[in-house]
C-alpha cells in the first residue's frame, strides 16, 4: 500500500467513525471489505455497484454527503487512485 493509499483508508475509516458516532449508522459490511480489500478496493466495488448504498441513503438523510465514500474518491489528494470514469460517477 502507497502513502495515498493509506492516506484515503485512513480518511475513509476515520469518516466511518463520525458517521457511527453522530448518526448511529454502522457501515459493518464497508468497515469488513476495507479490511479484506482495502480502502480503494472497497470503493471502487461500491461506486462501480448498481444502486444507491445503505450508507449513501443516511448521509443523504442527514445532508452529510461530505463523508460519503463518492466525496472522498473526488478529492483533489486522491486523484490517483481512481479513474477518471470512477470520479465522473461519483460526481
Amino acid at each position: 500500500m502507497n502513502a495515498t493509499e493509506k492516506m484515503f483508508e485512513t480518511a475513509i475509516m476515520e469518516a466511518t467513525r463520525i458517521i457511527q458516532k453522530e448518526y448511529g449508522y454502522y457501515a459493518g459490511r464497508f468497515v469488513r471489505m476495507v479490511a479484506n480489500k482495502g480502502a480503494v478496493a472497497a470503493a471502487k466495488y461500491l461506486i462501480r455497484k448498481p444502486g444507491v448504498s445503505e450508507g449513501f441513503t443516511v448521509l443523504c438523510e442527514h445532508k452529510c454527503l461530505r463523508l460519503s465514500v463518492e466525496a472522498y474518491v473526488i478529492k483533489p489528494e486522491y486523484q490517483d487512485l481512481f479513474t477518471d470514469e470512477e470520479r465522473k460517477i461519483c460526481e
